[in-house]
């Protein structure tokens, strides 16, 4: 068993932290963390320290610029341009 801060632990995380750390495809490692967020972000508080004043341009085009947890930012990680 992992605890991955103070008391709270799950078995779910535990196995997808243990496959993604051997996984070699890189879709399905970035799927298992995909889904470590998911379980993280919904079981666990958020207390944001900072709020930094975010402008974002965009054209239509753009696909998948929000790939935080809460959907609010992006990191171009995930973005494509679509037709």
């Amino acid at each position: 068993m992992t605890c991955y801060t103070h008391l709270w632990n799950t078995s779910t995380v535990d196995e997808l932290f243990r496959q993604a750390s051997t996984e070699r495809d890189e879709a399905r490692r970035a799927d298992q963390f995909r889904q470590i967020q998911r379980i993280t972000s919904e079981d666990l508080p958020a207390l944001p320290l900072v709020a930094l004043n975010t402008t974002i341009v965009s054209n239509a085009r753009v696909r998948d610029l929000y790939n935080s947890v809460d959907l609010t930012a992006g990191d171009f990680s995930d973005a494509w341009l679509g037709g």
